[in-house]
């Protein structure tokens, strides 16, 4: 999805032929000689290497004119500094590693002609594209953009005249610039209030805002806000500058982000037009839907399971398996020595021991040399796997999906997930007490000179990174981390949940609204099996043994000549005022985790 009409107008510009040298092309006036294909089509709103065509917009940027009554006198408004660092073109941010990939990620030099307001224009088009790029969220439901609440667009709009002021560029003023907003960026909105989970600070602040009487308290209140949404759009910045690093050199890099689907609009059957009355929601099969980007590889991956498993760290590493056995081409090719992995903080699935120590091991085996698992501020998590999650939605309103095989029609490289170990139960015995662990954001395992695992963790991008003494896994006498060996059993299906009898009895209700009689005979068939599954044992081995795979001994060592060696250092300082109440205070202080050793008894 573009972040907005602005951006699809560049992206025509791709799309035409020229003809003349290189040095003189111009479309109305427009240089555009320097633009390459990452310039005019920002990467940030690509989903599962597809961009999402809207109309075309009519409005030519030269139509908007000002006068210079209207520009807003911005000289007595003070804004807190975005971040307290170097100049932003020599920031080496992440690490030097990413430097030579990840230039240019989300700026632009669309320049249009010479014209001051034009020009102003443009840079005012392309500041309001950034921002909202960089702090706002992709709602999973729909094509929507949403900031952060408290914002208001004086707000942004004294912002950009700040960092606009800041490196000599013309500004336009606040009419035209919410004329702008209008035309350009109607998708985008101002958290109020909805359904979806919202940061605690956020609504602390918000509602401290509405509670404040005086104007110095409302100041210092709206910049605690200011300098909180910074942060949390300075660490969607290096996921942004991860996943462009991949994109340009996948041979090096592999950036992947997952999630769960937390909606229940792929519960089946799902039908289009007019819902009958006899249909009730609760009488679905509740499906779970798991999205997977690959973004140098430019492919999406889904998940589906029908809740017969746990949705916990047993169903994310079985998933992330399965996700390296497809880059790897099927276990027959070495993947990039570097692995970028952004989850969700939810401790259950993604931020929990198990997860880690699995990375940890991946490193071990020489799979990748390095491993980065981060994760986004608590309420700030939605991503480009959302805008993967707001298209199913529209699909399933346009098509029938009436039974499993039209649902993973619908859904990109959508498979059914079978055969899942339990890794768990298997790694327990072998893992060291660990506290703290839920609080970093970063967590980076790197093998040494000494070809041994060296754990560090940080709290934000701007912590400097802490290496602790030893990793998730116990040692044996010799120093060596135990792994578990053999493979993991397999995982038991739970259908306790999943009124199967009840079901049966929907479906001959549903024969008459069925697209084709076929999908009736599909369904009692499936629900029989499912039936056999759950009372006999020979079918449940049978159904836990369908499309099983046991990759971890089948991913290939990295290629070591592309490994870089990398400088992981921030040089940007905080950027938080001392004043800040106790629970903002709380995302400087450095986590603390400790693991305590055990020797193993299980092995040398």
């Amino acid at each position: 999805m573009y972040c907005c009409k602005y951006s699809q107008e560049k992206a025509k510009i791709c799309s035409l032929d020229f003809t003349g040298s290189q040095d003189d092309l111009s479309i109305d006036g427009m240089d555009i000689s320097q633009l390459s294909l990452d310039d005019v089509s920002s990467e940030n709103h690509q989903v599962g290497g597809r961009k999402q065509h809207g109309d075309l917009f009519t409005h030519h940027v030269d139509e908007y004119s000002f006068n210079e009554s209207d520009t807003a006198d911005h000289q007595e408004f003070v804004q807190p500094p975005l971040f307290e660092e170097s100049d932003n073109s020599d920031d080496e941010s992440e690490d030097q590693l990413l430097s030579s990939d990840i230039s240019g990620d989300c700026q632009s030099d669309f320049v249009p002609s010479s014209s001051t307001s034009s020009k102003s224009v443009i840079i005012c088009l392309n500041w309001i594209e950034e921002y909202c790029s960089k702090r706002g969220d992709c709602m999973p439901h729909k094509d929507e953009i949403r900031l952060p609440n408290g914002l208001t667009k004086r707000d942004i709009y004294h912002q950009y005249l700040t960092e606009t002021s800041d490196t000599m560029e013309p500004t336009i003023g606040q009419s035209t610039f919410y004329q702008l907003w209008r035309d350009f960026f109607n998708h985008v909105r101002i958290s109020k209030s909805g359904q979806f989970s919202k940061c605690q600070k956020c609504v602390v602040l918000r509602k401290k805002m509405d509670e404040a009487k005086t104007k110095t308290r409302k100041e210092k209140i709206k910049k605690a806000m200011i300098e909180h949404n910074n942060r949390q759009m300075f660490e969607r910045q290096l996921y942004y500058k991860k996943r462009t690093a991949s994109k340009r050199n996948k041979t090096k890099y592999l950036s992947v982000i997952l999630d769960g689907m937390d909606q229940n609009k792929t519960n089946i059957p799902n039908f289009t037009g007019d819902k009958a009355k006899g249909i009730n929601d609760l009488d679905l099969l509740k499906t779970h839907v798991t999205g997977v980007l690959l973004h140098g590889q430019q492919e999406s991956l889904t998940f589906v399971d029908i809740c017969e498993h746990k949705h916990d760290s047993n169903m994310t590493i079985n998933v992330l398996l399965k996700t390296l056995a497809h880059v790897s081409k099927g276990h027959t090719k070495p993947l990039p020595p570097i692995l970028f992995l952004q989850a969700d903080n939810c401790w259950r699935e993604n931020k929990n021991k198990y997860v880690m120590a699995l990375l940890e091991m991946l490193v071990g085996k020489k799979i990748f040399h390095e491993v980065h698992l981060s994760y986004l501020l608590v309420g700030h998590t939605h991503e480009d796997i959302d805008q993967l999650f707001s298209q199913i939605g529209p699909k399933l309103k346009a098509k029938s999906a009436e039974t499993i095989p039209q649902l993973l029609s619908l859904l990109p490289n959508g498979e059914v997930l079978y055969g899942l170990y339990d890794f768990k139960s298997w790694m327990t015995p072998h893992i060291s007490n660990v506290t703290g662990h839920t609080k970093p954001h970063h967590f980076r395992f790197s093998m040494n000179e000494k070809k041994k695992v060296v754990l560090a963790v940080r709290g934000l991008r701007n912590h400097e990174w802490k290496e602790l003494p030893r990793g998730f896994w116990q040692y044996s006498a010799t120093g060596t981390p135990v792994y578990p060996r053999g493979k993991p059993a397999l995982l038991q299906p739970n259908f306790e949940n999943i009124n199967l009898e009840r079901l049966v009895d929907r479906v001959k209700d549903w024969a008459l609204l069925f697209s084709d009689e076929h999908h009736e005979e599909w369904w009692r068939l499936y629900l029989t099996e499912l039936i056999k599954v759950r009372d006999d044992s020979h079918k449940r081995r049978q159904y836990m043994n369908r499309n099983i795979t046991w990759s971890l001994p089948k991913l290939k060592p990295y290629v070591p000549d592309h490994v870089v060696e990398s400088d992981e250092e921030d040089t940007i300082g905080p950027a938080i005022a001392p004043q800040l109440q106790k629970k903002l205070d709380e995302e400087l202080q450095v986590p603390q985790v400790h693991i305590a050793g055990k020797r193993s008894t299980s092995g040398t």
